[in-house]
């Protein structure tokens, strides 16, 4: 199993909002709602197959924006 499939539920805080986007690559949930937290990790568990395509545009955004090969072409911008 790929790790990054258990990382679907992180907290709606501005950082993670940077990184996912609620319902396109994950689900956002509030950080101090312990019960949102459990129901929406049980959403997933319970329904993998739903999940899936949130997890691959996750994926795809992190290969996109957070690769070595991005992070050489940023510095290059800001070099120029």
């Amino acid at each position: 199993m790929n790790r990054l499939s258990n990382t679907e539920e992180p907290s709606d805080t501005a950082p993670v909002r940077d990184v996912l986007t609620d319902g396109d690559s994950g689900t956002l949930v509030n950080f101090f709602d312990a019960e949102a937290i459990a129901g929406a990790v049980a959403h997933v568990l319970q329904t993998p197959d739903m999940h899936r395509a949130p997890r691959h545009s996750a994926i795809r955004y992190a290969q996109a924006n957070f690769s070595v090969h991005s992070a050489i072409e940023a510095y290059r911008v800001l070099l120029r």
